[in-house]
This record gives C-alpha cells, structure tokens and sequence, in this order.
C-alpha cells in the first residue's frame, strides 16, 4: 500500500448495488474507498473489478472517517444503527435514500444524502463512475448534524461529480414526492391502463412517460409506504388538474383547455431554463440507428473542445434515423454544437 493512500481520507460504502458501487467508482480516485457488501460474490467482483480499494466486515469499520450507507431502503435504519454501535461518534454516517425524514432523530454524526440519480437497472454490474455527474445530490442536516459534517458530505458530493443542495427533511421529502415518487406511481399507472396486446403505435412519447415504469416495485412500495402523506398530497394535486382538463375536454370548452396547456408548457420550459442553466440549451440531432453514429457525433464535439453535460436517445426507430437529445452547460456550448453539426451535414434542431 503507498504511503499516498495510506494519508488519504476513508470512506466506506456499506451495500455494493448500484448506487454503492456507482458512488465508490466516483470517489475512489480521492478518497480510500472500503467496500462492505452482505454478498460474497458482491464484494469479490467490487475488489476484482477496482471499483474499491478494500474490503471489510462491517464490524470493522472503526477509523474510517465517512460511511455511506447504500443499501436498501427498508434496511438503511437498521443498518445505521449498526454501523454507529461500530464507529459511534468517531465517523460521519451518510446516506443514500429517496426517503430522508425517517431518520430524524438518530444518534451518531448523522448527515442524509441522497443523490437524484440513477436508471431502471439495479446491482453492481450496472455501476457507473459517472452516474453522478451534474445531478442534484440532496444534503440533509439533522439536529445533531455538525456543520464541519454536513461540509464533508457536500464535498463528497462535489468529488462525485454532483451539485449538493442543502434542505431540511421536510423540504426533501415534500420536494421528492412531487418530482420523483409521484411521477414513478404515474408511470406505473400509465403503463398498466394504457398498455394491451397491441402495442404498434406506441412511440417515443409513451416510452419516454413510462420509462421509469420498469424500476424494482420492491424499492418504489417501501419508497411510497415510508413517504406516504407526501406521495398522496402530490397525488392528489395531479389528480386534481387531470380531472381539470378532463372537464374542460367533456365540455369541449378547448379554449379554455388550450390555456392550461399552455401554463402547463411555460412551467415546463422554465423547468428546462433552470436545469441547464440558460434557456434553450438542448439539442436534437438525427442520426443513422447503426453502429457507431453516436459515437460520430461524440467526437465530432469533443474535437471542436465542445463538451456534453448530458446525452441520450429520445427515440430510435430500427433500420432509420433516431433522435440523439444532447444537453449543454451555456447558450454559447449549445450555439457553436449546433453549428459544428449542421455543418457536417446533420439535421439539428433546437429543443427543451
């Protein structure tokens, strides 16, 4: 072991799914990553695959200086207090879970987090060292939550390449409702009414809203059971302005339906504003569904020194052209990616 790593602040990851070891992957260049996993197999591909530099029981993790608990949500409780009847007061314990006002009242140097990432996939094989990178990661204090702590837990998040918000456990659980664990029941519910045997015109639009449908309902039941109240509030708030435009359609005022649309779409577009920065930060490229058209485009952008704060397909159409989604960090980024593809013969359009 060098001496460099020896020096180096401790982390330990305690769950090795995808999360964990996503998280692991992102750190380990600054910190000295201890995996601890309760799968054999788990902790073996982590130690083989480099995604941690160590592996140690859980009962051993005394002098590390951080320990982020990543396991299931329904364990996480159990697990930290686990992990201070171990460590007490001599390591910060953090967090990863959707849910945060459950562990109000904790004892240990307790300071939540939760990082708004991820995909629909799950275990350690889907890990990603940049799963992070430009998210939201949810800070949370607690009352016995020291600042020099919570700056620790911000710096975490930082070093994984994510944007640490500070906000209360109310404010995260409330705000987590409306923007992630109502819209997974939306989509859930989406996908069992509209879904049948015939799914031939189902596009782009529909797999786009029912994407996140295919998460692990394991997760998303305890998700709902442990933030019920919010999840209903928001439910409720949707279900009201569905039922809204329901009305306006049955009495074909579409006047007035036009108009809430329209509200609807510039809180959409402002939405869009304020993720990327500055408005009108997106682009659509068409490009050929065959191997390597992506990757065209990637090094096309990344030869004009132009970079990508995020990417994916919004839709793919086999044997014809697909929609590549690229996202940028300034106006300026979006400006000169736009002309650099048109130039090269691409169709562009502007999107958000």
């Amino acid at each position: 072991m060098g001496e460099n790593q020896t020096t180096r602040q401790t982390v330990a990851v305690v769950g090795l799914g995808l999360i964990g070891a996503s998280l692991a992957l992102a750190l380990k260049e600054r910190y000295r990553i201890i995996g601890c996993s309760r799968s054999p197999k788990t902790e073996a591909y982590a130690l083989s695959h480099g995604i941690v530099h160590e592996i140690r029981p859980l009962s051993d993790l005394r002098g590390v200086d951080c320990v982020v608990v990543c396991t299931p949500l329904q364990t996480v409780r159990a697990t930290i207090e686990k992990v201070y009847a171990v460590v007490g007061e001599s390591a910060i314990i953090t967090d990863v879970g959707s849910v945060k006002g459950f562990l109000c009242g904790m004892s240990g140097r307790i300071v939540g987090g939760h990082p708004m990432a991820g995909t629909e996939h799950s275990g350690i094989k889907a890990a990603k060292k940049h799963l992070f990178e430009n998210a939201t990661y949810c800070v949370v204090p607690y009352r016995n939550s020291a600042p020099q702590d919570v700056e620790f837990v911000c710096s975490l998040a930082k070093s994984a390449g994510a944007r640490p918000v500070r906000m209360s456990a109310d404010t995260h659980d409330s705000l987590a409702a409306d923007f992630s664990h109502m819209p997974h029941m939306s989509a859930y519910a989406l996908a069992a009414s509209a879904i049948g045997e015939d799914c031939s015109v189902a596009g782009s639009g529909f797999s786009d809203c029912t994407r996140i449908a295919c998460s692990d309902p394991d997760f998303w039941t305890e998700v709902f059971r442990l933030n019920r109240a919010n999840v209903l509030r928001s439910l409720n708030e949707f279900a009201s302005e569905l039922s809204a435009m329901r009305a306006l359609l049955e009495k074909e005022d579409y006047d007035s339906l036009k108009t809430a649309l329209a509200h609807a779409q510039k809180k959409r577009l402002a939405l869009a504003a304020a993720r990327s920065g500055e408005p009108e930060c997106s682009l659509t490229v068409d490009v050929r569904d065959e191997v390597g058209s992506i990757g065209g485009v990637v090094d096309l952008l990344a030869g004009e020194r132009i970079g990508i704060s995020n990417l994916h397909i919004v839709n793919s159409r086999e044997g014809e052209s697909g929609a590549l989604m690229l996202e940028f960090s300034t106006r300026s980024d979006t400006c000169a990616a736009k002309n650099v593809l048109a130039a090269a013969g691409y169709a562009v359009s502007q999107k958000v």
